[in-house]
C-alpha cells in the first residue's frame, strides 16, 4: 500500500504540473539593455511607411495578448521603444520578446513601467489561479484514469506475489522472502506509474522524477553507506549462516553465545551476561571462530614441576590421572609434552579433549588441575619452588641445596567436582530471543557454512 500511496502523490504532482505548465511565466528573462535582432541587415534608407506599418502591427499584437493591452510601441527607423504599464515583470519581458521577433525590428528599447496599484497587480494573479484551478478540474478525469491504471498494476503485483508463493518458499528464510516481494511490488507499480504518466502526457515530469530519484539515491547512498552495507551483510549472513542460536563464537575478538541476527547487528551474550551488538558488516568480514559446531573441544594448560624429579614419571602420572577422569575423552586421549626448561622448573604442556555437549570446559580444566595436584602430592613429585643460592667463601660452589621431600598423602582427596554444562548463558539467550522486538534472521534449518 505504501507504493500505491506514493504513486498517487506522484500522479497528483503530474496533474498540477501539467495544469500550470504553460503561460507567460516561461518567457525569456529581461535583458540588461536594448535587444537587437541578430544576423539581419539594416537598410541605409529611411522608410516612414514601413515604420508606421510596424508600429501598427506591434500595437495590434499587444492588444491581443492578455496583460499587454497597456503597452504601446513607437517605431522610428526600425527602432522600437516600448512604453506603458504592466502588472508584473514577466509581462514586460514577454512584450520585449514579442517585439524582437517581429520582422523589420532593428532594436528594442524596453521602457515599460511596473504598475504600483495593489489591486491591479493582484487581478492577473487571481485570474491565473482561477485558470489553473479550472485546468486542474479538467485534468481530474485523466487523473482518475491514471490512478486506476496504477491500482491495476498494484493488483497485478499482488497476484504475481501470490502465484510466486511456492517459489518464494524456496528462499532461505522469511527475511529474503520479504525482500523479493518488495522488489516485485516496486518494479510492477513503478511500471504502472510510468504508464499512467505517459497517459497524462507528462513524459518530461517522469524523466525529471527519474533523474532526481537517481541523484537523491546517489546522495542517500553515500550518506547511509554503513547502514546499507550492514543491511546487505545481514542478507548474506541469513542465507549462509556461519552460526546458529546458542552457539559459542568468537567474532573479531568478541566472544560469547549467539542470541540473534537482526537486519543490522549480530547480538551475542558474553560470559559476563552482557549483550554485545556487532554490526553485520563487521561480522561478514571478520574471522569467526565457532566453538560449538564440533562437539569435541580441547582444553590445555601449562604445568611446572621441580627439575629434580623424574620428568618421565611426572608425564606418565599426568596422563594416567587424566585418563581416569570421566570427563576427559579417550579418543583423542590426553597428551603431555615438555614445553620449556625454566630456571627452577620444567614446564609441561598438558592437553585433553572433552565432549562439550555434556561437559563444561572450564569446570573440566579446573578439575583436571585439582586431580593432578593430588596425584603429584601422593607420588612425592614437588611443584617448582624458586630457590636462590648465595655463595660465600666458606662453602664449595658445587654444594647443592638440600630438598625435603613432601610427605605422602594419608587421606583421600575430596569428592570429584561437578563438570556438567553450565546453562546460565543458554537461559539468558532464550530470554533475549523470547523478548526480542525485531525479527530474528537465524533459522535452525537454514544452510550452514
Amino acid at each position: 500500500m505504501r507504493q500505491l500511496a506514493f504513486a498517487t502523490v506522484l500522479l497528483l504532482a503530474a496533474v498540477l504540473a501539467a495544469a500550470t505548465g504553460g503561460g507567460l511565466s516561461a518567457a525569456r528573462a529581461q535583458s540588461d539593455g536594448p535587444v537587437a535582432q541578430p544576423d539581419r541587415e539594416i537598410s541605409a534608407e529611411k522608410d516612414p511607411q514601413a515604420d508606421r506599418a510596424l508600429q501598427s502591427r506591434l500595437n495590434a499584437l499587444f492588444d491581443e495578448v492578455e496583460g499587454l493591452s497597456g503597452v504601446f510601441a513607437l517605431v522610428r527607423d526600425g527602432v522600437v521603444r516600448l512604453n506603458g504599464v504592466v502588472a508584473e515583470p514577466a509581462l514586460s519581458r514577454a512584450a520585449e520578446s514579442l517585439a524582437a521577433r517581429v520582422e523589420g525590428v532593428v532594436l528594442v528599447e524596453n521602457r515599460i513601467e511596473m504598475d504600483t496599484d495593489i489591486a491591479n497587480r493582484f487581478e492577473p494573479l487571481m485570474k491565473r489561479m482561477l485558470k489553473d484551478l479550472q485546468d486542474v478540474v479538467l485534468f481530474l478525469p485523466v487523473f482518475a484514469v491514471a490512478l486506476v491504471v496504477v491500482f491495476l498494476f498494484w493488483a497485478v503485483a499482488q497476484i504475481v506475489i501470490r502465484l510466486s508463493g511456492p517459489l518464494l518458499r524456496r528462499t532461505p528464510n522469511e527475511f529474503v522472502q520479504n525482500i523479493v516481494k518488495t522488489v516485485i511490488r516496486v518494479v510492477i507499480v513503478g511500471v504502472g506509474v510510468l504508464v499512467a504518466l505517459e497517459a497524462m502526457d507528462a513524459r518530461e515530469l517522469a524523466t525529471s522524477i527519474l533523474g532526481a530519484a537517481g541523484l537523491v539515491g546517489l546522495a542517500v547512498g553515500f550518506a547511509v553507506k554503513d547502514t546499507i552495507e550492514n543491511y546487505l551483510a545481514s542478507i548474506l549472513l541469513s542465507i549462509r549462516q556461519p552460526f546458529s542460536p546458542h552457539e559459542v563464537v568468537n567474532i573479531d575478538g568478541q566472544e560469547g553465545m549467539v542470541a540473534r541476527l537482526t537486519s543490522r547487528t549480530t547480538v551475542l551474550i558474553n560470559y559476563d551476561g552482557n549483550h554485545v551488538r556487532i554490526p553485520n558488516a563487521t561480522v561478514f568480514k571478520a574471522t569467526i571462530i565457532n566453538y560449538s559446531r564440533e562437539p569435541k573441544r580441547r582444553f590445555d594448560f601449562r604445568l611446572g614441576v621441580d627439575p629434580g624429579c623424574d620428568i618421565d614419571v611426572a608425564r606418565a602420572l599426568v596422563v594416567e590421572t587424566l585418563r581416569g577422569f570421566d570427563a576427559v575423552l579417550d579418543d583423542p586421549g590426553p597428551m603431555v609434552t615438555i614445553d620449556e626448561l625454566g630456571d627452577w622448573a620444567v614446564i609441561l604442556w598438558v592437553a585433553a579433549w572433552i565432549d562439550q555437549r555434556t561437559t563444561d570446559l572450564q569446570k573440566a580444566k579446573s578439575e583436571s588441575l585439582r586431580l593432578i595436584k593430588i596425584a603429584f602430592d601422593d607420588a612425592g613429585i614437588a611443584m617448582p619452588n624458586p630457590t636462590y643460592r648465595i655463595l660465600t667463601g666458606e662453602e664449595p660452589a658445587s654444594q647443592a641445596p638440600s630438598r625435603q621431600p613432601r610427605p605422602a598423602r594419608t587421606a583421600a582427596g575430596p569428592a570429584a567436582a561437578d563438570t556438567s554444562v553450565e546453562r546460565v548463558m543458554d537461559e539468558a539467550v532464550q530470554r533475549d530471543r523470547e523478548n526480542a522486538q525485531s525479527p530474528d534472521l537465524l533459522q535452525t534449518d537454514a544452510e550452514k557454512e
